[in-house]
């Protein structure tokens, strides 16, 4: 539970209340401000988790004019949503990196769930997402590409210029053309899909170029089968990647369908790579059905820069008030250059 304080401007107005989808929209009045004449406000104690509101102004509902985050009311007009969250506010220069398997289109409420991804992301202020079984149905046009439905959400939520890659890796059930997004509130360069392995569940990793601070630094997402089959596509990958050492720096994110000690993990940190969730001492299952292992990651590897990882936080685990979007958590972490 927080403390979120709810504040409007209403001149002329007598009586101003909240009402909250977290308290049964049940009215809460707001009380003059003494010192801002024509302002209400109140603070309330939410629980963690979206919280959708409206003001009603004497008779008049009105949406919150100070928020830039909604959502349909279902009559004609719009909710506010706020998130209350106890993660931190974005460090100033850091790069915010979400990392999610969104199992997409094979979770209950797919198109709701996409748009809750990218309200959180939008009210935490997320520079880059990187995701992992993006999917579009094939003969369902109610279900199109996953990572374009976000694409058109955080275009709405965030005035900032989204930008989105997708590939294909493989057909999933014979009906979902099953693939990888990036998306990045600035531009997106040298976007290149490198094969990993073939057949019928075949894998592959995306990588682009951004610019974070003015310099250049790879970005990728990946999804690897179980060992051993996953430690030969990390080799795959890293031939792909070429050699550390003096160039450009990589940010990895990814579900790599093993713990820490298994095979691929290892050969990546062999390689150079940091995983920060151990770094961070982030012990809590990211595949949340059983075996309930953490087997999502977020990688850096520096080259003639080198990020460091400010934190990382578990998202949509079931123990923050967000539910569950994905049978994975989502990782949140918030890199830097290092001086």
């Amino acid at each position: 539970m927080a403390l979120s304080r709810f504040r409007v401007r209403a001149s002329g107005v007598s009586s101003a209340h909240v009402a909250c989808s977290s308290l049964g929209w049940g009215l809460t009045p707001l009380a003059p401000t003494p010192d801002e004449p024509g302002t209400f406000a109140a603070a309330i104690e939410l629980p963690h988790g979206l919280h959708e509101y409206k003001f009603l102004l004497d008779d008049a509902w009105a949406h919150d004019p100070r928020c830039t985050l909604a959502r349909p009311d279902g009559f004609g007009g719009f909710n506010s949503v706020r998130l209350v969250s106890p993660i931190p506010p974005k460090p100033p220069e850091s790069l915010r990196v979400l990392s999610l398997n969104l199992h997409a289109h094979q979770e209950p409420e797919p198109l709701r769930k996409l748009e809750q991804i990218a309200l959180v992301s939008a009210a935490l202020a997320v520079d880059l997402l990187l995701l992992q079984e993006v999917a579009a149905h094939l003969f369902d046009p109610s279900l199109p590409n996953a990572g374009e439905v976000l694409l058109g959400h955080l275009r709405r939520l965030d005035p900032r210029p989204w930008h989105h890659a997708w590939r294909e890796a493989h057909l999933g059930f014979d009906v979902f053309r099953e693939g990888l997004s990036i998306l990045a509130s600035c531009p997106l360069h040298d976007v290149t899909p490198l094969q990993l392995s073939g057949g019928g569940l075949a894998r592959i990793a995306l990588l682009a170029t951004l610019q974070h601070q003015q310099r250049p630094l790879v970005v990728g997402t990946l999804h690897t089968t179980w060992a051993p089959s996953g430690t030969a596509e990390v080799e795959a990958l890293l031939a792909g990647l070429g050699p550390g050492g003096s160039g450009l720096p990589a940010l990895l994110a990814g579900d790599l369908n093993g713990g820490p000690s298994a095979p691929q993990v290892q050969r990546l940190l062999a390689a150079g790579f940091h995983d920060h969730g151990a770094e961070h001492r982030q012990r809590e299952a990211t595949f949340l059905d059983p075996p309930r292992e953490r087997i999502d990651y977020q990688l850096t590897r520096p080259g003639a820069s080198r990020l460091r990882c400010l934190g990382q936080w578990r998202l949509w685990g079931g123990d923050d008030g967000l539910g569950r979007v994905s049978d994975h958590a989502g990782l949140l972490g918030d890199f830097a250059w290092s001086p």
